[in-house]
């Protein structure tokens, strides 16, 4: 009992120190997730005795069939899968998700859970339009609407969305059509993780809010 239990303190203070070297490296959210979800694995296998880290395949089988449930989807598992694998490998263990039994397991979880996730449904422009009116005449109610429109222009994410900078934007005039719209520079996003940046364009009630705010805020 007491050996477990020494597997499993080892196993929660290797990955702490682990989470602190891959700052920087990873997403602050992925790394929170990298934690909460390890933690999640340390008790599993505290409650049967055995080490989290390193650990051997018949455990992950076991822990993969257990979340086979019902209760998460496949995605969710595949994660999982995905984390346990990379925490051995920044730690130089031995990855135990290569193991035939993991495969196995996985393969049985797809077919009793199947590979689909449900997609998350789109904001259209009437659900826009009510989030819009939904929103104060303050200063508050300013940014807001200035988020919602950016964030519907440019289906940026949150994050992405509050690293935006006054210097981002940059404002194109139409001499022909008499009008101004503004543009935003992304600088980094999920799929450019080498911050090679890309302009997005707004459209024109998009570029009037976001003007607005930055005359209301003062920016």
């Amino acid at each position: 009992m007491k050996s477990a239990q020494l597997q499993q303190d080892n196993a929660s203070r290797l990955l702490i120190k682990t989470l602190q070297r891959i700052e920087g490296a990873y997403a602050p959210a992925t790394i929170r997730a990298f934690g909460a979800h390890f933690n999640t694995f340390i008790i599993y296998c505290k409650e049967n005795q055995t080490a989290p880290l390193s650990t051997h395949p018949s455990v992950v089988s076991n822990y993969i069939n257990s979340l086979s449930d019902g209760k998460f989807t496949s995605t969710y598992i595949r994660r999982i899968l995905v984390l346990i694998s990379t925490i051995h490998k920044l730690n130089r263990l031995e990855d135990p998700t290569k193991d035939c039994d993991v495969q196995l397991a996985m393969r049985k979880m797809h077919r009793k859970l199947g590979r689909f996730s449900k997609q998350v449904a789109a904001i259209t422009k009437d659900i826009l339009q009510k989030m819009l009116l939904a929103t104060g005449l303050d200063l508050r109610g300013i940014r807001d609407r200035a988020l919602l429109q950016v964030a519907y222009d440019t289906l940026c994410r949150r994050s992405e969305l509050v690293d935006l900078m006054v210097q981002d934007i940059t404002k194109n005039v139409s001499t022909t059509q008499q009008r101004f719209c503004l543009s935003i520079k992304l600088r980094k996003s999920k799929s450019d993780q080498n911050s090679r940046g890309k302009w997005l364009h707004l459209s024109e009630l998009g570029s009037v809010a976001l003007q607005e705010w930055l005359i209301a805020a003062n920016l």
